[in-house]
């Protein structure tokens, strides 16, 4: 892992403004059905900074099992999620909140979901404590965040709400391993970890 920059423009303002000027793009369908490949109709599905056009509204919107929540700071995220589901909304119980402070119990979750958010944190081992806390023992905690070396990045250019990167996948298995067995793996244009949840917290 290594720093890329200082300066932490991560806010709900500044999403709620990024997500405003967003337009409708397509789904990297392959990635997010890494996140429900295991969803049956019993399991409690949480996706944590699920912007607009996330994981879970995807799994709605094509009528996965399950039941979803996801989470965000932006009101705006949100707002577009909700609208874009029309009638199928009612299946995505959509919280504002904060990632590193989930308004859960523990355990709560068979698959907890994060799609390109750990590159927003300088130091993401409280967001990966997080995911795991509200996990049930037996369930999944999978992420992804974005291969920063792979042409699409590259021509993309400068994302300037990202503060770490890595260079392989493997290099993220630390933060994970603690908590169960880990995978990790490069899927696409992403970086793809998975742990399959023992422990939901560990002595600090």
């Amino acid at each position: 892992m290594r720093k890329i920059r200082d300066e932490d423009i991560n806010s709900a303002e500044w999403f709620d403004h990024i997500w405003t000027l967003e337009g409708i793009h397509n789904y990297d369908a392959t990635r997010l059905r890494e996140f429900i490949k295991e969803a049956h109709a019993g399991s409690k599905i949480l996706d944590v900074g699920a912007g607009w056009m996330g994981f879970a509204q995807f799994a709605v919107e094509r009528e996965y099992p399950g039941q979803y929540t996801a989470i965000d700071y932006s009101a705006v995220a949100r707002q577009k999620t909700l609208d874009m589901l029309h009638n199928r909304a009612h299946r995505l119980d959509y919280k504002i909140g904060n990632a590193l402070a989930l308004p859960f119990p523990d355990g709560t979750f068979h698959i907890v979901g994060c799609g390109e958010l750990i590159e927003h944190f300088h130091d993401p081992a409280p967001l990966v404590a997080e995911l795991a806390r509200v996990c049930k023992p037996g369930g999944r905690v999978i992420i992804s965040t974005l291969d920063a070396n792979c042409d699409a990045a590259k021509a993309h250019g400068d994302y300037a709400e990202h503060l770490i990167q890595w260079d392989s996948p493997e290099e993220m298995l630390p933060l994970f391993e603690p908590y169960g067995p880990s995978r990790a793996w490069v899927l696409g244009h992403y970086y793809m970890v998975e742990c399959l949840v023992h422990r939901n917290r560990v002595a600090k």
